[in-house]
C-alpha cells in the first residue's frame, strides 16, 4: 500500500508540474494514474513465501525462464508479471474491477501495469509511468528504505517532500523521462546515503544471512523432494505457498532434513560465524595478481549455483569429518554467505536537470564509485558458518582448505571478526 500511496502521490504532483509549466507531449490523464497506483499495488504480489530470502535460491531457478522471454527484472517481478498478465487475471479484473472505474477512459490496461511492473515503458511518451515504479527515481526505494529501517529500529532521514517537489518529466528521443532538478540532488544522496547503511546493518548483517541460507536449504529440499503436503514441479509453484505452510506444526513428514532445517528457522537456532572474510583480511590481495585472482574465483565459487555451493560444503565437510570427535560432522553443520555489495547502477544514470537545463547523470554530481569502493572495501563481508560445537576446529579447518584449495591465506582479522581468539570462541 505504502507504494500505491506514494506513486499517487507523484503522478499527481507531475500532472500538475505538467500543466503549469505546460510541458510539451506531456498530458497525464486520469488512466494514467490509475495505472501508475495500479502498478505499485500490484508489483510486489509475485513474492513467494519469506519474500526475498526465498527469492535468493529461486534466482537461478527462474532467470533461464526470463531469459527465454526476454525479461531482465528480479525473480519476484517477474512472478508479478505472470500474474498480471494472465488470462485468469483478465477475466477476474474484468468481471470484478473494470467496472469500478468511472468511465471506460479510465480503465487501466493489465497489459501496461505488467510492463511498468518488471520496467517495459507501456509507450515512449509514457516511459515515465514506469520511472515511477521501476527506475532510478522510483517511489519503492522510497517506501522500502523507511519502512525496513523503522521495522530494525535504524533512524534513517531524507527529504521525500523536496524529492517530490524537485522531480519532473523531460522529453529526449528516447521517450518522455523523469528527470530531478540540480536542486533536489541531496535528497537523491540522502537516499542512497540511507541504502548504504541498511545494507551495511541489516540486509547483510551476519543473523540475516544466516537465516537466509537456512531458507535457500529449505527451497532445495523443497525442490528435491516430493511429498504430498508441498509439491513444486515448476518455480511457480512456489507460489501457492505461504509462511504458514512452511513452518505450520502439522506439515512433517517432508522429510527429515526438511523438519530439521525448518526447526532451527523457527527456533532461531541458527549456525555460528566461524570464520569472516573481506578483502582487509586476505594476504598480499593488493600487491599479487595472482592472489586478485584466486579470490575472484573463491567469490565466483561462493556466489555461484547451488551445486556448485553444495560441493564445496561437501569439501569442507570430508576435511572436517578427517579431524578426531568431527566423525558426525555433516552438510546441515556448515554454510557459508557472501553477498555482493549493493547497486547503485540505476542512480550513476540517473538524469539530473541541471540549472544551465542539460541534462547530466546523476554520478557527475558526487562519487557513487567512491562509495562503493569504499563499502566493498570495509563494509562487505563474507561469512562461514557452522553448528555451535564445531566453531573453533572449523575456524582452523577451513583457514587451510581455503590456502590448499584457492591458495588465499587470511590474517588474524579473519577471525578475530568472527570472536575466535586462539582457538577459543569468545563469550
Amino acid at each position: 500500500m505504502g507504494v500505491t500511496i506514494l506513486a499517487g502521490r507523484l503522478i499527481t504532483r507531475l500532472k500538475e508540474k505538467a500543466e503549469v509549466q505546460a510541458v510539451k507531449d506531456v498530458g497525464i490523464s486520469n488512466r494514467d494514474i490509475y495505472t501508475v497506483r495500479l502498478a505499485g499495488l500490484l508489483h510486489d504480489v509475485g513474492h513467494c513465501f519469506l519474500s526475498h530470502a526465498s527469492e535468493i535460491a529461486l534466482g537461478p531457478i527462474v532467470k533461464p525462464v526470463m531469459k527465454e522471454v526476454e525479461i531482465s527484472a528480479k525473480p519476484h517481478e517477474f512472478f508479478s508479471y505472470l500474474i498480471v498478465s494472465n488470462p485468469y487475471f483478465l477475466e477476474y479484473w474484468e468481471k470484478n474491477i473494470a467496472g469500478l472505474f468511472p468511465d471506460s477512459e479510465s480503465v487501466p490496461s493489465l497489459d501496461d501495469i505488467s510492463k511498468i511492473i518488471v520496467g517495459i515503458p507501456p509507450s515512449d511518451d509514457k516511459r515515465y509511468l514506469q520511472d515511477i515504479i521501476y527506475g532510478p527515481y522510483d517511489v519503492d526505494k522510497l517506501e522500502y528504505l523507511y519502512r525496513d529501517a523503522r521495522t530494525a529500529g535504524l533512524e534513517i532521514t531524507y527529504d521525500i517532500e523536496r524529492y517530490f517537489y524537485k522531480i519532473h518529466i523531460f522529453a529526449d528521443d528516447s521517450g518522455c523521462r523523469l528527470a530531478m532538478e540540480q536542486g533536489g540532488v541531496s535528497a537523491v544522496e540522502q537516499m542512497i546515503f540511507s541504502k548504504m547503511m541498511l545494507f551495511s546493518f541489516v540486509y547483510h548483517h551476519q543473523k540475516v544471512l544466516a537465516s537466509d541460507i537456512l531458507v535457500h536449504d529449505i527451497v532445495m529440499e523443497l525442490l528435491h523432494e516430493k511429498n504430498d503436503r508441498i509439491d513444486i514441479e515448476h518455480p511457480t509453484d512456489f507460489l501457492k505457498y505461504t509462511d504458514y505452510d512452511l513452518f505450520s506444526s502439522c506439515n512433517v513428514g517432508t522429510t527429515d532434513r526438511y523438519n530439521k532445517i525448518r526447526d532451527k528457522i523457527k527456533n532461531r537456532d541458527l549456525p555460528k560465524r566461524c570464520l569472516v572474510l573481506n578483502k582487509e583480511s586476505v594476504v598480499n590481495l593488493t600487491t599479487d595478481y595472482s592472489v586478485k585472482k584466486n579470490w575472484r574465483r573463491l567469490l565466483e565459487d561462493l556466489r555461484g549455483l547451488p551445486s556448485t555451493r553444495y560441493e564445496l560444503r561437501k569439501k569442507i565437510v570430508a576435511e572436517m569429518r578427517s579431524i578426531d570427535g568431527c566423525e558426525n560432522f555433516s552438510i546441515d553443520d556448515i554454510y557459508f554467505s557472501f553477498p555482493k555489495a549493493p547497486s547503485f547502477d540505476e542512480a550513476v544514470h540517473g538524469p539530473v536537470m541541471t540549472f544551465s537545463g542539460k541534462i547530466a547523470p546523476m554520478g557527475d554530481f558526487f562519487d557513487l564509485e567512491g562509495w562503493k569502493t569504499t563499502y566493498d572495501l570495509k563494509k562487505l563481508k563474507g561469512y562461514f558458518f557452522v553448528t555451535d560445537k564445531y566453531i573453533d576446529i572449523a575456524s582452523r579447518v577451513i583457514s587451510r582448505f581455503l590456502e590448499a584449495e584457492y591458495s588465499l591465506v587470511f590474517n588474524e582479522n579473519a577471525k578475530i571478526q568472527a570472536k575466535v581468539f586462539d582457538g577459543s570462541k569468545a563469550n
